[in-house]
Parts: structure tokens; sequence; C-alpha cells
């Protein structure tokens, strides 16, 4: 089981299935008909559209989706490997109660971690600063308008190995 899928059954409890309409606004910040009309132009993965079913999605083929998007940087892994895996889990399951849920609007991401104001935000995004400073954005489908996210993993993994720079530059 990933943590993502773990985290998610934090989130829902017993919840097997959601609403596609509840996934389409929180996930990807659409109305269900602007979903639906991805899924038919093929802009959605296959494998989430086939899990779809009377207009409901399990909560694994929602883990699947958001796993298949996380990001993985080797050197975050093998600089954050050495955090108790319970510990990341922690931090990983605070961070979903703090921000409600495990894939986080970039813009709510900038305004609290970093305090930047929305144009700032935009714009450090645009430039690649965003990349630079190690923090991994996702978008839930391909174009440019799509919006932008943190995956509540990624997040973790960043503020983890910002932790340890900051500790190892003050001592």
């Amino acid at each position: 089981m990933t943590s993502t899928l773990e985290l998610l059954q934090q989130t829902y409890g017993d919840t097997e299935q959601l609403d596609l309409a509840d996934v389409a606004e929180k996930y990807f910040d659409l109305k269900v008909s602007s979903l639906k009309k991805k899924i038919k132009l093929g802009e959605i993965p296959k494998f989430f559209c086939d899990a779809i079913t009377n207009d409901k999605v399990s909560i694994g083929s929602l883990a699947e989706l958001l796993d298949s998007l996380q990001a993985f940087n080797t050197t975050e892994m093998t600089t954050t490997r050495s955090i108790s895996p319970i510990a990341k889990l922690m931090l990983q399951s605070d961070l979903t109660d703090m921000f409600g849920g495990v894939l986080i609007p970039y813009k709510i991401v900038a305004e609290k971690i970093f305090h930047w104001k929305e144009g700032t935000a935009k714009s450090r995004l645009a430039s690649g600063k965003v990349s630079e400073m190690g923090l991994v954005t996702v978008r839930t489908y391909e174009s440019t308008q799509a919006p932008v996210f943190v995956l509540v993993n990624d997040l973790a993994n960043f503020l983890l190995l910002k932790r340890k720079v900051l500790i190892m530059n003050h001592v």
C-alpha cells in the first residue's frame, strides 16, 4: 500500500468510491463536465478513465493517478531517506490535515509556506525558480492552462530536505 493511498484512506475513512464530481473539483480544479470532456479527448490517463463507473472512481485508482504524477527527485529521496518512515508519514499526515488533501493547489502552498503573493508565486513558477528550489509541482492533465498542484509527499520531501540544509548551514 502506498503512502498516497494511506493518506487518502485517512482522509475519506471507509469510503471506497468517490463521486467523480468531487474528484474533478478537488483534484483537477474542474467541473465534472470539463473533466469528462478531457477524458473523451484522451487528456487523462487511460487506467484512471477505465476505473470510472457510474460517475464514481475508486480511492485506489485516484491514489494510482496521484502516484503517477509523483515526480521523484533522487537527490531529495537520498537526503530524506535517513528520516524515519514513521516520522515522514506523520509529517505527510499533518500536511494532509493542514491542507485538506494529498493534492494541494500550488498557490496555497506558495502563500502558506513561502508567504508569497499570487503574482510572486506565478512569476517564480514561470521562471523556474520553484524547480530550482527543489519543490516539485504537477499538473493533473497536459495543458499550460491546467492548474498547478503540489503532492503532499513532494512537499514533505521538500520540507525535510530544506530542514537538513538549514540545520547544516547553522552548525
